[in-house]
């Protein structure tokens, strides 16, 4: 709560209570007055700081909610580096840029950018952009200080590769995902360390035939760093 100082003037006179707070003055006879106590004719004046609310409005400022994890409106971004195989000894590897908002409490949404390094057991090796949409449920919070979250994850992206993946599928493909994770926090300004490991799949949804659509499956596990905004 922003808080102001301002001067109080009170003086006794006749038995009449007069003080002047703020621009404000005030008078309370001594009908009025609960205190038990008698007052003197005899008038005295005392100057006292006092701490009173500032207005705004009607509203009081409680602070920058925003600014609290898992809560709705949290904003941050994340760098994070990825890696894995695929069930035919396929390895994949990333590295990502994604920016992060709770759009609920514990509901997190997050739009990724990654560029990929594709090392394929069969055909060409390829690198590739990648656009994803996910959402991360934590539905666990350590509740005073947000030091910890568990969350589940899922959602899905589309690629663009400079060869076919896998050989004999399309350069296009969609990448559905899921999986888990966890996230810390390194410092007082909300720095966190996130962590964890998915299911990946690429594949194309036979928009090019079903012929061209081998598809893959695959384990990727991660690490990066998220910086609140």
């Amino acid at each position: 709560m922003k808080t102001t100082r301002t001067k109080a003037i009170t003086f006794v006179s006749a038995g009449w209570l007069f003080s002047l707070t703020g621009g404000s003055a005030f008078a309370i006879s001594p009908d009025a007055l609960v205190t038990g106590a008698t007052l003197s004719p005899l008038s005295y004046v005392s100057a006292t700081e006092l701490e009173q609310p500032e207005e705004s409005g009607g509203e009081l400022d409680l602070g920058d909610g925003d600014l609290v994890f898992g809560r709705a409106g949290y904003d941050s971004m994340t760098f994070k580096v990825s890696g894995g195989a695929s069930s035919r000894s396929d390895t994949w590897v990333n590295g990502s840029w994604s920016y992060n908002t709770f759009i609920v409490d514990e509901l997190e949404l997050s739009l990724e950018l990654a560029a990929w390094g594709l090392f394929q057991s069969d055909g060409n090796d390829a690198i590739a952009p990648s656009l994803s949409l996910l959402f991360r449920w934590h539905f666990l919070i350590e509740e005073e200080q947000q030091d910890w979250s568990t969350f589940i994850e899922f959602g899905a992206g589309i690629m663009f590769a400079s060869d076919e993946v896998p050989d004999g599928g399309s350069e296009f493909n969609f990448m559905p995902r899921a999986g888990f994770g966890a996230t810390f926090r390194l410092d007082d300004y909300g720095t966190r360390l996130v962590t964890g490991a998915h299911w990946q799949h690429f594949s194309n949804a036979s928009v090019f035939g079903r012929d061209r659509n081998p598809g893959r499956d695959g384990i990727m596990g991660y690490v990066g760093i998220s910086i609140p905004f």
